[in-house]
């Protein structure tokens, strides 16, 4: 009577010999043992591809902004002038860091979203630079950066200027000044430049070579 409890089983094999055959109990456990090493192989591929290599770069590129300012100017032809507001060492070790929340995506001591000057810039030009480089892949948003910058984002309150502006400064805005903000696409015109809704501002995504309008004044930013 054989022994059913038995894992081993003793057969005779084509020369008369006895043998023993392993029974599917033991081929799932030996199935089981050489699967361990795949599985954490596939999760270590996929901790690299969330978290990225330390000291490599995932996402490398820059985007422009536009911040402009209208002011009250008595001696303007059109009665105002527009200065412009530059994000100088914003995201950069020794500078400006408001937010620690994305500390751990950036390199060499920047946060993954930062200011930079364009090459040859000077203060005459109405634009710089958002450059996002981070260790992973990852969809920053303006209001990351406004975030890092230590300043508000919104339709009624943009780097302190408010809608409707203070009473105290009404030498210098208009009553009917309102925050505007448009975006144009990569490789754009000022016919592409479109109106963002005001809902959206915050989560406008940070893509490759595309420009951002922020316009305080009485005339906004769209040719629409």
């Amino acid at each position: 009577m054989s022994d059913k409890s038995n894992s081993w089983k003793e057969t005779i094999n084509a020369d008369g010999l006895l043998s023993q055959s392993k029974s599917p109990r033991t081929r799932r456990q030996k199935t089981i043992l050489y699967s361990i090493p795949l599985l954490a192989l596939s999760i270590l591929l996929a901790i690299i591809y969330l978290e990225g290599v330390p000291g490599q770069a995932r996402m490398d590129y820059t985007l422009n902004i536009s911040i402009q300012i209208s002011v009250l100017d008595p001696t303007s032809a059109t009665g105002a002038s527009v200065t412009t507001v530059i994000p100088r060492n914003v995201g950069i070790a020794g500078g400006i860091w408001k937010s620690d929340q994305y500390d751990g995506y950036g390199l060499d001591g920047k946060y993954p979203v930062f200011a930079q000057a364009p090459a040859g810039w000077n203060n005459t030009w109405q634009y710089y630079l958002i450059h996002v480089r981070s260790r992973v892949a990852w969809n920053y948003t303006l209001l990351d950066f406004f975030n890092v910058w230590g300043w508000p984002l919104g339709q009624n309150n943009t780097l302190g200027y408010t809608v409707p502006r203070p009473d105290a400064q009404s030498n210098l805005y208009g009553q009917d000044w309102f925050w505007d903000m448009c975006f144009r696409p990569a490789g754009g015109t000022f016919r592409d430049t479109t109106r963002v809704a005001p809902d959206h501002w915050g989560s406008q995504p940070l893509d490759r070579d595309i420009l951002i309008i922020l316009i305080y004044s009485n005339y906004g930013c769209s040719p629409a």
